[in-house]
């Protein structure tokens, strides 16, 4: 234990009582929060005294826990970052390309060479697949400060070869290495190094520009944004010339291909795209055909993700608040689902069925009501009918009875079947009096969740191993969203109604032989009661919702990287993370430690928990940790200490108060002079 002394902390005492929240969101009990605080100076005398600083592992002391924190996360992403630290241009693109299946290296005045997979501990990588065809990839180019690399699948190098079954390589010793891709996830699911459970953690960290733009600039410019429109064309031409420029606003549109950040961001650029039908083929005689072609195209992509990379990582990096979002993001990068094979085609097959007998149902319901209404033309009719009354005899019952609101989501909504709209008809708020209409609105939204992920279910890569006794998917997450800091994948992290055909899809998951499944609750109802505890009256409902956000997810991060520490200290080596974080924090490990790890990821929640309650002033319920202190020497009798070495302090200090913008709220509110 490290005993601070007195004189070195500056404690500041609040009178004020504070409320605690269990997980049904009700008051549970109130005390007094003594609240401490250590200045920069002061840090800075205690890392020139003491360096290595040593705790036991159940019981770091609330007032340490944010520079531990702030510590073991700069010595996680240190390496990262400085494999990131790249200054300089591309080798010359190979003239002319080996179509070979597998790896060829390619560098200036040398011939190809075979490799395995390319060995540098930062490339970037582009990937192509005949989507129609197969799940499995085509044509693949990476490069590196030293080479080119191109890869080529054997259903293309062999003429006579029926089906694609092969997949790429790119770290298999497990190396510390980072490999750039725009929307990595797509390109991450056809490398089969992902893909095993009998392995140790990855060590690879697939850094996604996609999320480095919304870091850096969608997220604090979303206001900004607007979708892409079929008229944007025609009123660009139209004003392009206009001083005044009222009538067409320019603005940043929500477009995150490739080419258009690409040319967005890198000066005089342009990125031809036109090739890219080539890969809608149903025959692989057309690559084989245009296979020169077709691998300038790859590389002229993985060319500009390199340029989009030089472009974007500064600002994210001066963005970055604390180290533990650099680490987070690259453990998000890598979590992974085990599904029974058996589950999850009988998954897909009766969910078809339901969602098939769901639509029809719904036709049904639409055609009787509308024949009870006698609308049916006969021959040719006099005039045209532009209303159809009482078409939708909808009841509206009013959230506020007093004073007015932002009409937010709502403002221009078109359709009653918006999907943002499917809590109210559930709730009651909407309400008609045609029962079936109702019918045929619970049939709709019973099946809109089946029937968005559909597609994507079928062509989800899968791979099978012990003969099929499970098989893993690497899901294709976005590791930070266009709308907030979030994670975002439409299948594994959405939260449908119980009622929806495809949920819940965690049924699913399977623990292959010799390997358990831990897990935590994300305790976001208690991260609510942080936002709420403040005086909120006067400020808008977005604001608070932006930093609610911003919580959730520096939450997030810091339990991945007190996970990674606390593992790493155990020797806890066969561990993954599984594709649950919006709602619990799951990891499958080998069964030999699914006690010790259990433990551990309490113990992790605990230190979190207790470094966000010292820094914002708002206590938690430590019920459920009494006994996590006997389990925990029980447990790690042997290995109870860890040690770490304390980093220099910023010029600008972190906390968690200062992150989630309470500091930020309270300037807003004096400003304004509320």
């Amino acid at each position: 234990m490290l005993h601070l002394p007195r004189s070195q902390i500056v404690r500041h005492v609040s009178t004020k009582a504070i409320v605690t929240y269990d997980q049904s969101f009700k008051k549970t009990y109130k005390k007094p929060v003594s609240k401490k605080a250590i200045t920069p100076r002061v840090v800075k005398q205690l890392n020139d005294s003491n360096p290595h600083q040593s705790f036991n592992l159940n019981n770091i002391p609330s007032d340490r826990a944010s520079f531990f924190f702030q510590s073991i996360a700069t010595k996680q992403a240190k390496e990262y970052k400085d494999i990131l630290k790249f200054d300089g241009n591309l080798p010359p693109k190979p003239q002319q390309w080996l179509c070979k299946p597998g790896w060829y290296r390619y560098t200036p005045h040398n011939p190809p060479e075979k490799v395995e997979y390319p060995p540098e501990d930062l490339i970037v990588f582009d990937v192509e697949r005949l989507y129609k065809i197969s799940q499995y990839p085509t044509l693949a180019t990476a490069c590196s400060k030293t080479a080119w690399y191109g890869w080529v699948s054997k259903y293309i190098a062999y003429p006579n070869s029926i089906d694609p079954t092969d997949m790429i390589v790119l770290n298999p010793e497990n190396k510390t290495k980072v490999v750039v891709a725009h929307n990595a996830g797509f390109d991450r699911a056809q490398v089969i190094d992902g893909y095993r459970i009998n392995s140790d953690v990855s060590n690879t960290f697939f850094l996604d520009t996609l999320a480095l733009y919304f870091a850096g600039y969608s997220f604090y410019t979303r206001e900004n944004m607007k979708s892409l429109s079929r008229f944007d064309p025609f009123l660009e031409e139209f004003f392009e010339n206009n001083e005044d420029t009222t009538f067409y606003n320019k603005t940043i549109k929500k477009n995150t291909t490739l080419k258009a950040l690409y040319e967005r961001f890198v000066p005089n650029a342009e990125l031809d795209k036109d090739l890219r039908a080539e890969f809608d083929a149903t025959d692989k005689k057309i690559i084989i055909k245009r296979f020169q072609s077709l691998m300038n195209y790859c590389s002229d992509d993985t060319a500009a993700t390199f340029e989009l990379l030089m472009q974007l990582y500064p600002r994210f990096e001066k963005k970055i608040l604390h180290p533990s979002q650099l680490v987070g993001l690259k453990e998000i990068g890598n979590s992974k689902v085990v599904v029974d094979p058996l589950k999850w085609q009988k998954y897909q097959n009766d969910n078809e069925t339901l969602a098939k007998s769901a639509l029809a149902n719904s036709k049904k319901q639409i055609l009787k009501f509308a024949k009870s209404q006698n609308i049916a033309l006969v021959k040719v009719p006099a005039f045209t009918s532009t209303t159809l009354k009482d078409l939708l005899p909808i009841k509206w019952k009013p959230p506020f009875e007093h004073g007015s609101a932002d009409p937010g989501f709502l403002k221009n909504s078109k359709s009653l079947l918006y999907k943002r709209l499917q809590p109210l008809w559930e709730n009651g708020s909407f309400q008609t009096e045609n029962s079936d209409i109702m019918k045929f609105i619970d049939y709709y939204y019973s099946s809109s969740f089946w029937t968005s992920n559909k597609k994507r279910v079928q062509e989800t890569p899968i791979n099978y191993f012990k003969r099929k006794e499970y098989g893993t998917i690497l899901p294709m997450v976005k590791s930070i969203g266009d709308c907030d800091l979030s994670p975002v994948e439409p299948l594994w992290l959405s939260n449908p109604s119980e009622n929806s055909i495809g949920a819940p899809v965690d049924k699913l998951f399977t623990e292959p032989q010799g390997f358990k499944t831990i897990g935590i609750k994300l305790d976001h109802d208690w991260l609510k009661s942080i936002i709420l505890s403040q005086d909120l009256k006067k400020v808008s409902p977005f604001i608070i919702r932006e930093h609610f956000e911003k919580l959730k997810v520096e939450y997030l991060y810091n339990l991945l990287t007190g996970v990674q520490e606390i593992f790493s200290h155990l020797k806890i080596r066969k561990f993954h993370l599984l594709t649950t974080f919006n709602k619990e924090l799951k990891y499958i490990i080998e069964e030999s430690n699914y006690e010790r790890g259990q433990v551990a990821l309490e113990i992790v929640e605990y230190w979190v928990k207790s470094m966000v309650s010292n820094q914002t002033g708002i206590g938690f319920d430590e019920r459920p940790y009494k006994t996590l202190s006997e389990r925990a020497d029980k447990l790690f009798k042997g290995v109870g200490h860890i040690t770490f070495n304390q980093v220099k302090p910023s010029n600008q200090s972190w906390s968690f108060k200062k992150y989630v913008g309470l500091v930020e709220i309270q300037n807003y509110l004096k400003k304004s002079g509320r």
